[in-house]
């Protein structure tokens, strides 16, 4: 059985303010606790330090109540501070509940005097907190909910009061001075949330934390929990939350949370948090929950786990800031989607016991810039990343020291962009003047020759997915492209639809070769084969219900390899470059001369301490590629070669040496 009652509302405190008036008794105007007569509270001035004392209410209500119920016109702290006495009263639970239409300003130091006590400050109107601090207290309590005192039957001869706070509406602004206290638990409850500075939480209780919640919410105080308890379950909250797609959680890039647990929720459905600040959980964890998006842009540490829910998820370093980090430094990491995609962009997220990463959608990694690579580590426990859309690695890392797992539903692209490349070949030849000394009949020739497979967006830079053995699958295709595959100690196992594994063709050539009577080459070539790498210790195995394309990458198994599609193709790439010699005696009458070669380079499987079986439907292609292995190749389909692979080739600007025709410099 419950009863609930209210002690003062906004039509008693204005007439009680009319007949403090009418007695001759000056409210001043610059008042920071005015009572508003619906409670036995009183205020007094300290001459010394210009301090407000509020000499609180006795408990009424139950008896046996430990609640001292404050009501308001006005409840604010300027820098000289308040002092609730509870020297007499001895409550457990000290409410402030302001009734009229002002704000509370929170700006100074805020003191129980006397015995230790839970403070709750409850104004719909919004509360505003600017270097404020709260000392000898329990749990502290921060809310522009409705409050009201929640009578339950104990045994069938006994009641206990409780505060229940009702949260719908009203902002909680933090500024530049920040929050601090020594607080068995800091909680924050209103319709919006804005931290702005600093928010500390300094007591060494194992327990003591910081929460914020938003949005609509039911939370009832448990009096019967001493104020010096090591609190976990003090406040029992019930979500009441609405449709709000807006931002309900700010924390800005000058906010910080620091407690020995920190915990952000966003109750409203659709509603999302913005971290841009820095956030410490020094022995606990470190956990936000929303159903809308979850942005940072700041730091997240915890001495043991990391929780972020959210419906979608994007981490992000900010250009020309240090690196954003998200760490569980003993224990796990885990991201959960539930409606949307995972995206990090430049940030190093890691835990030590597991990595966890899982989306409805999308997850993907971007690395922008060098100094700020896109990282997810289980630096002890595995990687397990899963989409139920596609996983998109574009020049990040997915690294764990352990197992490393990528489910994706739909595709999985491990890629580093090269960026504006044809990889197609210009050819062009010009007639300059005619030459005396030919007596005019012939003329200077200019032949220019040049391709551009485009520059790596990141040049040096690829994606990475590592572990001590690794597990990639999708339902649809699996792209490795210019960049790497690795198992440290175990093997590799791939399954998709198709599995292309892909070297990063890039850079460019440019050739000019000017002949009069003798000619003359030069040039020069960037090009430059990347990635495409597949590398175990232990074995690998390649599943496709399509194809197998090995272009211009390389597959070595320190086990063997063994491969199932019903087409498997490996081919070498021959890739152009520019060589110049010198002058010398070979080309003593034309100077010096370039030409350019081709070599084939990957579209190699290799096992050298194994074997290497491919199940195909159709006879194995290779073009220019290899299959080499210790115990042999077997390919019960046959195996069917195109072009072997060739050494260098010198497909233009062979040219006579000097004088004499059908002599060939190289």
């Amino acid at each position: 059985m419950r009863r609930k009652f209210r002690l003062a509302n906004t039509k008693h405190s204005v007439a009680a303010s009319l007949s403090l008036l009418l007695c001759g008794v000056a409210l001043p105007a610059f008042a920071q606790v005015v009572p508003d007569g619906g409670s036995n509270t009183r205020t007094s001035t300290d001459v010394a330090t210009g301090a407000t004392t509020v000499h609180i209410a006795d408990p009424v209500g139950s008896p046996g109540s430990t609640i001292s119920h404050n009501t308001y016109t006005e409840f604010s702290v300027s820098p000289l501070g308040v002092n609730l006495d509870n020297s007499t009263v001895h409550a457990r639970t000290i409410l402030n509940e302001v009734t009229s239409s002002r704000i509370s300003d929170l700006n100074g130091p805020l003191r129980v005097v006397g015995d230790a006590a839970h403070v709750i400050i409850a104004n719909p109107n919004g509360i505003s907190v600017n270097g404020a601090s709260f000392h000898n207290t329990g749990g502290v309590v921060l809310s522009t909910g409705e409050a009201s005192i929640e009578s339950f039957k104990v045994t069938p001869t006994s009641y206990q009061d409780n505060v229940l706070l009702k949260t719908k509406d009203g902002t909680i602004n933090v500024g530049p001075g920040g929050l601090s206290g020594a607080m068995s638990t800091l909680h924050m409850l209103a319709g919006r949330i804005r931290i702005d500075g600093p928010v500390e939480n300094s007591s060494p209780q194992l327990r003591s934390s910081i929460e914020l919640t938003a949005g609509g919410s039911s939370v009832e105080y448990d009096s019967a929990i001493m104020p010096n308890s090591d609190l976990e379950n003090w406040g029992r909250r019930k979500d009441e939350g609405s449709n709000d797609n807006s931002v309900a959680i700010e924390i800005t890039s000058r906010g910080t949370l620091k407690a020995n647990t920190v915990r952000i929720r966003a109750t409203s459905n659709g509603a999302g948090v913005s971290h841009a600040g820095n956030g410490l959980a020094t022995l606990g964890d470190f956990v936000i929950d929303a159903s809308g998006k979850v942005t940072t842009s700041g730091s997240i540490e915890a001495k043991d786990n990391v929780h972020v829910k959210a419906g979608s998820i994007e981490v992000r370093s900010l250009a020309g800031q240090p690196q954003s980090r998200i760490e569980a430094i003993n224990g796990a990491l885990t991201l959960l989607a539930r409606t949307g995609d995972i995206t990090n962009t430049g940030v190093l997220m890691s835990g030590k016991s597991q990595a966890f990463v899982k989306a409805a959608g999308d997850v993907k990694l971007l690395t922008e810039n060098t100094d700020q690579l896109a990282i997810v580590f289980g630096s002890e426990g595995r990687l397990d990343v899963q989409a139920e859309g596609s996983v998109i690695n574009n020049t990040g890392r997915l690294l764990s020291n352990s197992e490393t797992t990528i489910d994706a539903g739909k595709d999985v692209l491990n890629i580093a962009d090269i960026l504006n490349g044809e990889g197609v070949w210009h050819h062009q030849k010009d007639d300059g003047k005619r030459l005396w000394y030919t007596l005019w009949r012939s003329r200077e020739t200019t032949e220019t020759i040049s391709i551009n497979y485009g520059q790596p967006r990141l040049p040096g830079r690829q994606a990475y997915i590592i572990g001590s053995s690794v597990s990639v699958k999708a339902g649809d295709n699996i792209v490795n492209r210019g960049s790497s595959i690795n198992a440290d100690s175990g093997s590799v196992y791939i399954e998709g639809s198709s599995i292309l594994n892909e070297g990063g063709l890039s850079g460019s050539l440019q050739f000019v070769n000017r002949c009069r009577l003798t000619c003359i080459g030069y040039g020069s070539s960037t090009t430059n084969v990347s990635g495409g790498a597949i590398n175990a210790n232990g074995n690998i195995e390649l599943r496709a219900s399509s194809s197998i394309l090995n272009r211009y990458g390389q597959i070595v198994s320190y086990g063997s390899i063994n491969a199932s599609a019903p087409s498997v193709v490996l081919e070498g790439g021959s890739i152009p470059t520019v060589v110049q010699r010198p002058t010398g005696l070979y080309n003593f009458w034309g100077g010096s001369t370039a030409w350019i070669g081709t070599g084939d380079q990957g579209g190699v499987f290799e096992a050298p301490q194994g074997s290497i079986t491919i199940n195909a439907f159709r006879p194995v292609q290779v073009t220019a590629g290899t299959l080499r292995a210790r115990d042999g190749v077997f390919a019960p389909s046959g195996i069917e070669t195109f072009k072997e692979t060739a050494g260098e080739e010198y497909p233009f600007g062979l040219d006579s040496i000097g004088l004499f025709p059908g002599m060939v410099g190289r």
